[in-house]
């Protein structure tokens, strides 16, 4: 006799993982946090182009640096350690997201604990807790991936979210394999001018290097 939605235990219900997640990993973050402006490669500079909505080394990291503006707008703490707390809050919803993905093809407390090792990872835990455009690229990539792998994905959000997460990091490019494998049916479905659309919604998303002047 299967269970029925009010029988059923509570660890099997749909939001228990991705709570459990946000009650473990949230506070991790935020007590890993520095509490201002960390040594840490760029971080000096990143903070500077964020507060004057200026441009950052080569290639610039519009996305990021506009984000990271409004992020720091907020009167909470030190300037510094909001712009710290936005990366925080980008690495874990990047960890949800890829809980998202994993949970697809595998049962929840699987992709939990996978989720969970992951949100753990010293590497974007550090990423995480510094003013730097690694851990929104981390954030991009999982979404990117989920959006694609879903039964529902539509090509041309998939496309304008590469271009867009593209004005964070450049790297983010090597995602696009991936992404064709998981969007090949339906983009052979739409054809030549759904396939123009999709370039269209890519340079729209892109076009946020506009900034840049």
């Amino acid at each position: 006799m299967q269970d029925t939605p009010a029988t059923a235990p509570f660890w099997s219900r749909p939001y228990f993982f991705p709570a459990l997640l946000v009650l473990v990993l949230v506070p991790l973050y935020i007590w890993c946090l520095p509490p201002g402006l960390p040594p840490y490669r760029d971080s000096g500079e990143m903070a500077s182009a964020a507060a004057t909505l200026g441009v950052a080394h080569q290639p610039g990291y519009p996305l990021y640096i506009i984000c990271a503006k409004l992020f720091s707008l907020p009167p909470l703490g030190n300037p510094a350690w909001r712009l710290d707390l936005f990366s925080a809050a980008a690495g874990a919803a990047g960890v949800l997201l890829f809980w998202r993905l994993a949970a697809a093809s595998f049962t929840g407390g699987a992709a939990f604990l996978a989720a969970l090792t992951l949100g753990f990872n010293f590497t974007l835990r550090t990423v995480s807790s510094v003013p730097e455009m690694y851990a929104l690229n981390f954030m991009f990539a999982a979404l990117l991936l989920g959006l694609a792998a879903s039964p529902r994905a539509v090509p041309a959000l998939c496309a304008f979210l590469l271009g867009l997460g593209m004005s964070n990091r450049m790297d983010l490019v090597f995602c696009a394999p991936a992404l064709l494998v998981l969007l090949w049916p339906r983009l052979r479905e739409g054809g030549a001018k759904a396939f123009a659309l999709d370039c269209l919604t890519f340079a729209l998303g892109f076009s946020l290097y506009l900034y840049l002047p």
